[in-house]
């Protein structure tokens, strides 16, 4: 039930339907259907951390997001849509999968 009010809020929030899909995913914990797979979305991640340290901004979030994405991959999510990277907080947390 509080995982149903919080997508519905989510989707209320972030009305784009981009959003809605993937905050579908993230609840449904379906990341076989890929639309931008991590590998992808690490290295892109990287590109953006090289960018701003080249003006000499340290990206505090990217540096975030990336530890997501390198655990990720370790734990052969390669491939696996970005999105699953919410699973990488899941296993911090040390919270059960679905």
């Amino acid at each position: 039930m509080e995982a149903e009010i919080i997508q519905k809020t989510l989707k209320k929030i972030y009305g784009h339907p981009g959003f809605h899909l993937y905050i579908d995913k993230i609840r449904d914990q379906s990341f076989d259907d890929v639309n931008f797979d991590v590998q992808c979305g690490n290295k892109d991640v990287r590109l953006f951390q090289q960018a701003f340290s080249e003006v000499g901004v340290i990206p505090d979030i990217a540096n975030m997001v990336r530890g997501k994405f390198t655990q990720a991959i370790t734990q052969d999510m390669a491939d696996k849509d970005w999105s699953a990277i919410s699973d990488i907080v899941r296993i911090r947390s040390g919270l059960k999968e679905k």
